[in-house]
């Protein structure tokens, strides 16, 4: 994951950080200088973690409600870009932290350059995977890696990939399958219901609903997309919303020819999002896969990404999206808090000795599960 540019470019904040559980681990120097590599972070500049994570996390946007999931994700790729737009800038960086031998110090460093950042992030980037793969892991495991829902020309085709692979699983009984959503941030709204009917014992709906948002009057310049500016008008002046119950998504969908029908582990984290919650959301409901890793960044009970009204602020021109559709999903489960992303039934962490050493112990802990080496 790339960093994104932020407002300034120079005297940015100097180390790679790791956050979980309202804690910050040093990781490593933007440029491979000395750094006090795993210890626990106390505080920058006189600010305390604690107090730094809970001021962010009230501004950070990459998460429906109180997702904590999407947060954590952003502070982990984009922390000196953050930093530097709520806290400003500095030639130096003091550092308290705790090492890994329990001593408590001190440490200074440099600013640093957003090309430096960059740089680093490039050399440590991972070459770009296919947008999905399959394949068969020791003798009784699917192992199905979807890394969005969409693909670009050239690329190869989804529902043909899905049925390859189903009927791959079907004809060698296979009881065991993984799909990996890490990472995913979503795409088609299609896609993640034709993944669906390959896992659906009976007949379904996927949405409960559809809903459209009325977009209030502004002076400032809105790019709505066709489908918003054909709805708006048919909501009533006292009423903020209503509710599509007629579309094709909502109709009843049956399932595939070679649906699977073994035990199916799904592996969610911080970057899922949009078509990719909708999908777990749904099969979390209806019991078809046990959840492995972290919360995902997309909300549980409704998603709002997909349609937007893009208005052009008048004085910084700065373009921002404003959300007016919703997916509602159903047969929603009191376990899992509607405000919140998609919880797993097994929550496994990166530890930051995990990501200092190229370690995964989300496919471990699944392995471990499935009883595969």
């Amino acid at each position: 994951m790339g960093f994104k540019c932020p407002l300034v470019t120079t005297n940015l904040f100097p180390l790679k950080l790791y956050f979980t559980k309202g804690k910050a681990f040093v990781i490593s120097h933007y440029l491979n200088q000395d750094a006090p590599v795993l210890s626990e972070v106390i505080s920058i500049n006189g600010i305390s973690i604690e107090k730094l994570i809970d001021s962010l996390f009230l501004n950070l946007a990459f998460a429906d409600g109180f997702s904590a999931g999407g947060k954590y994700f952003e502070l982990n790729n984009y922390f000196p870009g953050i930093f530097s737009t709520y806290y400003g800038t500095s030639s130096q960086y003091i550092i308290e932290c705790i090492t890994s031998e329990q001593k408590t110090e001190t440490r200074t460093f440099a600013g640093v350059t957003y090309d430096t950042i960059k740089s680093f992030n490039d050399r440590q980037n991972k070459p770009e995977e296919a947008p999905y793969s399959f394949s068969v892991v020791g003798n009784n495991l699917g192992w199905m890696d979807i890394n969005r829902f969409y693909s670009f020309k050239g690329e190869p085709d989804y529902d043909k990939f899905l049925k390859k692979s189903f009927a791959e699983l079907k004809n060698k009984g296979i009881e065991n399958l993984v799909i990996d959503l890490q990472g995913n941030e979503g795409g088609i709204e299609d896609w993640g219901i034709e993944l669906y009917r390959y896992l659906a014992r009976n007949p379904f709906r996927y949405y409960e609903s559809l809903s459209v948002r009325k977009m209030q009057k502004t002076n400032f310049k809105e790019q709505l997309p066709f489908l918003v500016r054909l709805l708006r008008p048919f909501i009533g002046p006292d009423r903020k919303s209503f509710k599509l119950f007629v579309h094709k998504w909502l109709k009843t969908q049956k399932p595939k020819k070679d649906v699977f029908h073994g035990k199916v582990y799904l592996l969610l984290d911080g970057q899922s999002y949009s078509v990719t919650t909708e999908f777990a959301s749904k099969a979390k409901s209806d019991g078809r896969v046990v959840v492995v890793g972290q919360e995902s960044a997309g909300g549980y009970a409704l998603n709002t990404s997909g349609l937007f009204s893009i208005v052009t602020l008048p004085n910084s021109k700065v373009e921002l999206g404003i959300p007016l559709f919703g997916f509602n999903m159903g047969n929603n489960l009191a376990k899992n808090p509607m405000d919140r992303g998609i919880l797993p039934d097994y929550e496994v962490e990166m530890s930051p000795a995990d990501i200092v050493n190229g370690s995964d112990p989300v496919r471990d802990f699944v392995m471990k599960l499935v009883g595969e080496k």
